[in-house]
């Protein structure tokens, strides 16, 4: 992803990429600034999901990870000043939500290997929520080569100082590499796929809203788990489709038009709070 700024250069588009960095650009103060909290939030996020995936089936990780929907909605209402007159339908999703991830863990087992899984699927979840809101916050309604802009400063970032930790964890024995069996083929398949998957999560954000762009790990949760049982002969247990359900069910209710979703909010609460509401949104953002 380095070179995905260059990439974006060839054609004629607006220059005027540095602005996402505040009004004095790309300079070292916003280099640490802006691409170090991302750079943090990107590789514990990583790492977590990755680290789940060797202790739990990937079903599991990914219908855990699909809950992130919830966290998104509390940090949106947060960072993103979310209206007031969307708690109703959205809180309930976000109770879904977490009945769902209670139900899955418990069918994993709070034990040993099994719960340190579920811990890192749903850490992952909140990395991913944050990082997503945070782009949003920071980064906005960006153009193809804002994000391009971004996603090499970002790919520089992680070249400089994310080497060193490598190389700490490989002689401290936390991780164990075995250079002659290593799995060239399928982590290079890996690699190639996730900077895919990076790719479409950051130009989506931009484009979209973080809330739609989950819509692919949910979509993601039936074609895991038909993967696993094939090749892995791993069921899919009721307690577990269960609580994808819930999980599912609190993400369509996230996408469905807000006008919907404002019919729950009593009339006389919204004329109460209103003037709130207005000072709310006129603050302006740190």
């Amino acid at each position: 992803m380095l070179c995905t700024y260059h990439f974006y250069l060839i054609s004629p588009s607006d220059r005027n990429c540095e602005t996402i960095y505040g009004p004095e650009g790309l300079n070292i103060r916003s280099f640490f600034k802006l691409s170090g909290s991302f750079c943090i939030c990107w590789a514990v996020t990583n790492y977590l999901y990755v680290y789940a995936l060797g202790l739990i089936a990937p079903a599991d990780v990914t219908a855990l990870f699909a809950s992130n929907n919830a966290f998104i909605y509390i940090l949106s209402w947060v960072w993103l000043h979310e209206r007031l007159q969307l708690l109703p339908a959205r809180g309930l999703s976000v109770l879904l939500s977490t009945g769902g991830i209670v139900l899955i863990s418990y069918a994993e087992g709070l034990k040993g290997t099994t719960a340190a899984g579920t811990i890192m699927s749903i850490g992952s979840a909140i990395g991913a929520a944050i990082y997503k809101v945070l782009f949003k916050r920071f980064i906005g309604d960006a153009t193809y080569g804002q994000v391009s802009l971004f996603l090499s400063v970002l790919s520089f970032f992680n070249l400089l100082f994310l080497w060193p930790f490598f190389i700490i964890f490989y002689f401290t024995g936390f991780e164990i590499i075995d250079w002659y069996n290593i799995p060239w083929d399928y982590l290079c398949g890996s690699a190639a796929l996730s900077v895919v998957f990076n790719f479409l999560i950051n130009f989506g954000i931009a484009l979209t809203f973080p809330l739609f762009i989950a819509l692919g790990t949910v979509i993601g949760i039936p074609l895991n788990a038909v993967v696993d049982y094939i090749f892995r002969n791993l069921p899919f247990g009721w307690l577990k489709i269960g609580g994808t359900l819930l999980i599912i069910g609190g993400f369509v209710i996230m996408l469905l038009p807000e006008s919907w979703q404002e019919a729950c909010w009593p009339k006389r609460r919204n004329d109460e709070l209103q003037p709130l509401l207005e000072e709310t949104t006129d603050e302006p953002a740190e």
